[in-house]
């Protein structure tokens, strides 16, 4: 029928789900980050605040996102708008840091899928020379100025081979016993902060993935297990990785007969030039070097698909109509990436990689995290998402489910004061190494400083994103003037969200005054203020909810809900 708004999608399964979202956060930091980030701070020891990190932190957060989109059935776009208007761009700016995130992303993929055309042409031999006629005078290879490696290690589904090749060689243990020592380094701030900072990058906390991956779930689906298994999932892998990256680099040292920090390499370095030299030096090379890269390019591509996702997913949900285009959505945004990666094709493309990968998803990630758990905690309430969360998820049926549980004292005490001192630290930390941080590229000799230029380009990256936040509440601002509602309607609960009618329920019945506890939800508010509102929005809206025995909301008005925000939508789009 023209005009209609086709019914959002849904998962085919759980597992269809929970392994996209694996796919999703499981990315090539776990490889080419951690194991050098844990050498930094302690080896092995580093996985004491690590784990503490991640799951008495990076849990809660992550499910706190993740129930959001499911409750709502919403991308960041537009959920945030929902709950109060002027804090819609919170979504936005989530969906501009993981496009620019996706660009430089694209050019790693694509760059997995040139090592293995030339792989597959039988060339494999040119990543571990000098003599070529595509080398620059400065290129160097360690190995070949002193006895070669001889073997390899990495990780993922692949990685119990490099696995046990790694560790089975000779040296494999100095570097594996590297890793074990310095637990004095647990104790120091700065290694808990590494360990925070990396968990909420590898879990993509605020980036707005899994938030609107888990908006096409059905609504009183357990993301709560799901949420610990991603979890779980992004912790063994950074280890299992760590472990093999460690294995071949204690190798490597006891070849160069070198210390360990002279071998130890973590990004692109690691990944497109340390490995791939030792790989040729292997027996069978051109077996584990198939499956580093395809490891590798499994690894980026299942973390684009997410990246890519929230834009899309943002399009769609700000302008309903168009759904029925969401693959023209998708074509168009791969598109916008695929040129925008362009520059970093060209023989300056490892400068402007490096500017992308240092400022784009920096102190900004860790902002919309204090304003995503400010909106939640203070504005629209604990106490009322707990409501929210025990539709969704059941009432606690053990004292192991109040206190641990979905709805458990855990999480509601994460959410209210661990989550953002422990946010607030890494933001000001973050934010003061950045303004003096200065860009370098190269070492040695050979090492290049980033022109002011470049460091200015940096900044726009990283703020550019931001400016998502004034933007749309002058746009709502100037929406809600066309329509004739009152800009006070910016700090209101809006319609569309899942348990209005709940909240404007409870709302009724409070005191005029309204004030119950730090608790109180600011809805369309009584008497003669509600005349305006009940011209805009559709009449169902103002039938009092029905009751069940004991005197509660029935389950059956969330349940409806669904389509009353359809109606809005196309209300909207009419407008």
């Amino acid at each position: 029928m023209s005009g209609e708004i086709p019914e959002r999608a849904q998962w085919d399964s759980g597992i269809q789900f929970i392994l996209t979202c694996i796919g999703y956060a499981v990315g090539l930091g776990n490889i080419w980050r951690f194991p050098s980030l844990a050498y930094e701070h302690g080896g092995g020891a580093f996985l004491i605040p690590y784990l503490s990190c991640s799951f008495l932190v990076g849990f809660p957060l992550l499910y706190l996102e993740m129930s959001l989109g499911q409750f709502s059935r919403s991308g960041p776009a537009v959920l945030y708008g929902r709950i109060r208007p002027v804090y819609q761009g919170i979504g936005w700016c989530m969906a501009g840091i993981s496009l620019m995130v996706a660009i430089y992303y694209n050019v790693i993929v694509a760059w997995t899928m040139v090592y293995l055309y030339v792989l597959v042409m039988g060339r494999s031999k040119e990543w571990s020379s000098c003599r070529n006629e595509f080398n620059t005078i400065y290129c160097q290879s360690s190995l070949e100025d002193q006895r070669c490696a001889d073997e390899n290690g990495a990780t993922n589904a692949t990685d119990w081979a490099f696995f046990f090749n790694g560790t089975c060689h000779y040296g494999a243990e100095d570097g594996i016993r590297d890793i074990r020592d310095k637990l004095y380094e647990t104790v120091l701030p700065a290694t808990w902060r590494a360990a925070a900072t990396h968990v909420c990058y590898s879990l993509a906390i605020a980036f707005g993935g899994l938030m609107s991956l888990s908006s096409f779930n059905p609504i009183k689906h357990n993301c709560f297990k799901d949420a610990l298994i991603i979890t779980v999932a992004d912790a063994v892998m950074s280890m299992f990785g760590g472990t093999a990256v460690f294995s071949v680099l204690g190798f490597m040292s006891k070849q160069l007969e070198a210390p360990i920090e002279t071998v130890v390499q973590s990004g692109t370095g690691l990944a497109f030039i340390a490995y791939p030299e030792a790989m040729s030096r292997m027996p069978l090379p051109w077996l584990w070097s198939a499956l580093f890269f395809i490891m590798l390019f499994i690894l980026g591509i299942t973390s684009q698909f997410g990246l890519a996702e929230v834009m899309i997913t943002a399009i769609y949900d700000q302008f309903p109509k168009i759904r029925v285009y969401k693959a023209w959505i998708a074509v168009g945004v791969c598109t916008t990436l695929f040129f925008a990666g362009l520059c970093m094709c060209t023989r300056a493309g490892i400068f402007y990689f490096n500017i992308f990968n240092d400022y784009t998803a920096s102190f900004s990630i860790m902002f919309l995290v204090l304003m995503e758990l400010y909106l939640i905690v203070h504005v629209y309430g604990l106490a009322n998402y707990m409501k929210d969360l025990h539709y969704m998820m059941g009432e606690p049926k053990s004292w192991l489910g109040r206190w641990f549980g979905p709805t458990g004292r855990y999480v509601q005490m994460v959410w209210k004061y661990v989550a953002p001192i422990e946010s607030a630290a890494i933001f000001v930390v973050v934010l003061m190494t950045q303004i003096g941080n200065k860009l370098y590229y190269g070492k040695g000799k050979r090492l290049y400083e980033y022109p002011n230029w470049a460091i200015m380009f940096g900044w726009t990256l990283s703020l550019l994103p931001l400016m998502s936040l004034p933007a749309f509440v002058l746009y709502n601002l100037h929406k809600f003037s066309k329509q004739g509602r009152s800009w006070r309607e910016l700090f209101r609960l809006q319609p569309k969200w899942t348990s209005y009618e709940r909240n404007m329920k409870e709302q009724q019945k409070k005191p005029q005054n309204g004030v119950n506890g730090t608790t109180q939800v600011n809805v369309v508010p009584l008497g003669d203020e509600l005349k305006p509102q009940q011209a805009w929005v559709e009449p169902n809206l103002q039938q009092e909810p029905a009751e069940n025995g004991n005197g509660g909301v029935e389950n059956g008005n969330l349940d409806t809900n669904r389509q009353r925000i359809e109606n809005i939508d196309l209300d909207e789009e009419r407008k």
